[in-house]
């Protein structure tokens, strides 16, 4: 065995006589073949040659490429051209081109349109698909990263995504155990999550970041998952009915009757509600233009509890939370701070005479 199998590099034999030249031989050729740019694609060699240009034959091989067959590599170095003919499998950086091509044991292929031809199965695992696979909406010139069977990336994408008509780009998934499949694409200024059989199911307007959705949003389990937190807070809910809580009984202890000293604690913060402006909007607006509100503060909700002898923890309307800086925040919840003032106001004030 005079060269190796794959890469034919020539080999030393016992008791050679000059071995550089042979080694110097195959490492010419190992620079040449690994991590392979190949400079482009030409019937001759060029005149002027660079020492490092590879080329690929496109026809049989004359002059300074004689003996080589079309899609051999011509290899250039300061000693002259040397061939190698490639095995199927082999990949190169076409650089006139700017694409990675693959030798399928007859011609050589831009890698995407090698694979094209492997199947379904193939194509999945490559991230390669036809344009019918792809939903209404992407190009007929989409080139996509795809996920497989079990959630991990098969190969980075081979190809960026092409620009044509309608959306931008989409990174698309496929079905998995009957669920409807689902892309992200960009269109018309917007951000849009499609789903088979819904349409855009989520869109995010990029000019602003709103998030709008076709459905209900709901958190992953029931009764546990809070919207929002004391750092991150929304400033204003809009809704077209106030919240609903729930109050079926079959979810509730029996009523007990209230305690006389929260009964003295609503009463008293009845008396003690004020008017207030909000820090934030005077800073940004001014004391003349802040909003005027109505209401109590925690800390006050909190003393009356205490001089009551009350816990205010144990009482639901009085709230404390940790912020990401590790500071408390109080709260309130006013349905129930008021539902306590209005039960106050009716049990201890003196029923109304009849003269």
């Amino acid at each position: 065995m005079t060269q190796t199998q794959r890469l034919q590099l020539p080999m030393l034999a016992a008791g050679q006589a000059q071995k550089h030249v042979t080694l110097n031989e195959a490492l010419i050729r190992l620079d040449g073949l690994v991590q392979i740019c190949v400079t482009g694609q030409a019937a001759s060699a060029p005149a002027s040659p660079e020492p490092d240009d590879v080329f690929i034959l496109t026809a049989p091989g004359a002059g300074a490429w004689i003996g080589g067959e079309i899609g051999d590599l011509a290899i250039n170095d300061l000693a002259g051209w040397r061939l190698a003919h490639p095995s199927a499998g082999w990949i190169v950086y076409l650089q006139s081109e700017g694409t990675l091509n693959l030798y399928d044991g007859a011609v050589w292929q831009p890698i995407e349109t090698a694979l094209g031809g492997l199947g379904e199965a193939a194509q999945r695992a490559f991230g390669i698909a036809t344009p019918e696979s792809l939903p209404a909406r992407a190009d007929a010139d989409l080139r996509y990263a795809r996920m497989d069977e079990d959630n991990g990336w098969s190969v980075q994408q081979v190809f960026p995504s092409v620009r044509a008509s309608g959306a931008d780009a989409a990174l698309w998934f496929g079905e998995r155990d009957g669920a409807g499949s689902l892309a992200w694409y960009a269109a018309s200024g917007h951000a849009r999550l499609y789903v088979s059989g819904l349409g855009d199911a989520v869109t995010v307007r990029t000019s602003d970041g709103r998030l709008q959705t076709q459905g209900a949003i709901c958190p992953g389990a029931d009764d546990t998952v809070a919207l929002g937190s004391a750092s991150l807070r929304f400033s204003t809910v809009y809704a077209t009915t106030g919240a609903i809580n729930t109050c079926d009984a079959t979810h509730k202890t029996p009523l007990e009757t209230m305690p006389s000293a929260m009964l003295r604690v609503g009463q008293r913060l009845a008396q003690m509600i004020g008017v207030f402006q909000w820090r934030s909007a005077v800073e940004s607006k001014g004391e003349d233009c802040a909003r005027l509100h109505i209401g109590l503060t925690a800390q006050a909700v909190r003393d009356v509890l205490v001089e009551e002898g009350l816990a205010p923890e144990r009482w639901g309307l009085f709230c404390r939370d940790e912020a990401d800086d590790g500071d408390d925040v109080l709260g309130l919840r006013n349905d129930q701070l008021v539902l306590l003032m209005i039960a106050a106001l009716s049990r201890l004030s003196p029923a109304p005479t009849v003269s």
